[in-house]
């Protein structure tokens, strides 16, 4: 091989490198902002949660009181 040949070689392996670094960014990013989104969902569905606790022992409750009355 010549020198070209070779410093052709490195930069193509190097490009490559390159390319394969980008994608892990962008998968480590892509991972992350679904992480965040997960957690914003739970945080939802803990509060809708929370409410349908408030609301549905109330509601029974007054079911009850509408049956007795």
């Amino acid at each position: 091989m010549t020198f070209e040949e070779i410093q052709q070689t490195i930069e193509q392996m190097l490009a490559v490198q390159r390319e394969l670094q980008e994608s892990q960014i962008k998968q480590t990013q892509e991972i992350q902002l679904l992480i965040e989104q997960s957690k914003q969902h739970q945080r939802n569905l803990d509060k809708h949660e929370r409410i349908l606790k408030l609301l549905v022992p109330n509601s029974i409750a007054s079911f009850d009181l509408e049956e007795r009355l």
